[in-house]
């Protein structure tokens, strides 16, 4: 692996690094979105149960925690795909042959996909 490093010119290094960066910020706000919808039947359950308001109360800000993470996250992930599309059209002679270059076209694809059907997020910038 050493060997195919060392022939990664600079802008496939930086298409892999930013590639690398959207990939894990998605997943971070899946991650996000799945924990508070989690959170949130959990509380539902101690409610139906009727569990010490106490506990219902710290849970409640559990889920606050993880809500006030949303907003931050997506609009990090909005910012690197952005990154990512401009980076590849500025750069595109230069990857035209890079061997990331497709699945990075295809992550922008997904995840482009993902917010035109319809999370209908607070931030729209496309």
């Amino acid at each position: 692996m050493a060997s195919a490093s060392s022939m990664e010119t600079k802008e496939e290094k930086q298409l892999r690094i930013k590639t690398g960066v959207v990939r894990r910020l998605a997943k971070e706000m899946s991650a996000y979105e799945h924990e508070a919808t989690e959170q949130k039947k959990k509380i539902e359950g101690m409610v139906a149960a009727g569990k010490d308001e106490y506990d219902i109360k710290k849970q409640n800000e559990v889920l606050a925690e993880t809500e006030m993470m949303v907003p931050d996250t997506a609009k990090r992930l909005s910012a690197a795909v952005d990154g990512l599309g401009d980076y590849i059209d500025a750069n595109a002679d230069a990857l035209s042959g890079a061997a990331g270059l497709a699945g990075a076209r295809e992550l922008l694809a997904s995840l482009s996909a993902t917010d035109a059907a319809g999370a209908g997020g607070e931030e729209e910038e496309i």
